[in-house]
């Protein structure tokens, strides 16, 4: 050994990993022992084997052990609801909505249906033959001119009468309505329908005595005069002389809504002034719904709002379908 050489003890050599792998055991053994559930020996039912395998699945894993999928499957249907949960359109789900009619939406067209008009109550209904589908067999009609053309046709005839019909379909507090545009008068059913007669046209025959055979054997099919009622509405009386002919425009028109008994009329800032002037009572739609929403919040003396729509003529009155309805909000001294 030189006199300038440095001595160093010598120690045991251990590996760190070895005293990190030691310290681990230690606390994943106290972790067990604090985790174990106390005894619960002659109180479990059940048979003896089965239950080291409930106490396995209810200890919990280390805090440092990364958990096994079946541990998250166990730990899922522990946070699992308590009831069963029912799946939509189940019988004991919330589906309702499968028990009701289906519905047209606004403005939808009706192409030539067919069937017959029949009064319930105060109302007009159209009863299609056959039927549609899923929406009702029948549906309320709104009351225009072509209507009350219907309506005397089907109450002086002598047998059940059936029409064509095309329309507009409205929509308000969850039913359909239908506003005829054009009607014809159908011919009946090919079973109520008698032989067609034969008739031979002589070979000397004059020209009317043709033309009275080419008209009976003609389909029985007529349009009726719709516009017969909307000429009558401007003569006779002082009151019908101011009724507004089917069809009329109403533009950006001022006034209140305001219910009459039964029935929501729009009451215009000219009405108002002259009482002459009769309030126009309105037909359902969603417009008028929202209409009739705002008014119901805004007291007896209605709100205002600037409408514009289409009048219908039924009967010697008059009533309006507003297509656009905006609410006029009073601003007081802020107006420009």
């Amino acid at each position: 050994m030189g006199s300038g050489s440095i001595i160093t003890p010598s120690f045991p050599s251990v590996a760190v990993a070895d005293i990190m792998a030691a310290m681990t055991a230690l606390w994943v053994i106290v972790l067990l022992i604090l985790a174990e559930p106390p005894s619960t020996e002659g109180r479990q039912s059940g048979p003896a084997s089965a239950r080291p395998a409930d106490t396995a699945e209810r200890q919990p894993p280390a805090e440092d052990a990364t958990p096994t999928p079946e541990d998250i499957l166990r730990a899922m249907q522990r946070e699992r609801p308590g009831s069963e949960v029912l799946p939509p359109g189940s019988a004991g789900g919330r589906d309702d909505w499968r028990n009701k009619p289906q519905l047209w939406p606004e403005g939808f067209f009706l192409i030539e249906k067919t069937g017959t008009v029949k009064r319930q109550g105060e109302d007009w209904w159209f009863h299609f033959e056959p039927p549609l589908g899923d929406v009702p067999e029948d549906m309320p009609l709104l009351p225009n001119t072509h209507l009350e053309t219907m309506v005397r046709m089907a109450t002086t005839a002598t047998s059940p009468m059936r029409f064509t019909v095309s329309g507009e379909v409205t929509v308000y507090g969850g039913r359909n309505y239908l506003l005829v545009r054009a009607v014809a008068r159908a011919a009946p059913p090919a079973e109520t329908q008698l032989p067609a007669r034969e008739e031979r046209i002589r070979g000397d025959a004059a020209t009317t005595d043709v033309m009275d055979v080419l008209k009976r054997q003609a389909p029985q099919m007529a349009v009726p005069p719709s516009s017969e009622t909307g000429m009558r509405a401007g003569a006779g009386s002082s009151a019908s002389d101011r009724l507004l002919a089917e069809g009329s425009p109403v533009v950006r028109r001022v006034g209140r809504v305001l219910r009459e008994g039964a029935v929501w009329t729009f009451v215009s800032d000219a009405q108002r002034g002259d009482s002459s002037e009769p309030p126009l009572s309105l037909l359902p739609n969603q417009v008028v719904e929202s209409m009739i929403r705002e008014a119901q919040r805004g007291g007896s003396e209605g709100l205002v709002f600037t409408v514009s729509g289409e009048v219908t003529l039924f009967f010697g009155k008059n009533y309006l379908l507003p297509r656009v309805a905006t609410r006029r909000v009073d601003l007081g001294n802020l107006r420009p």
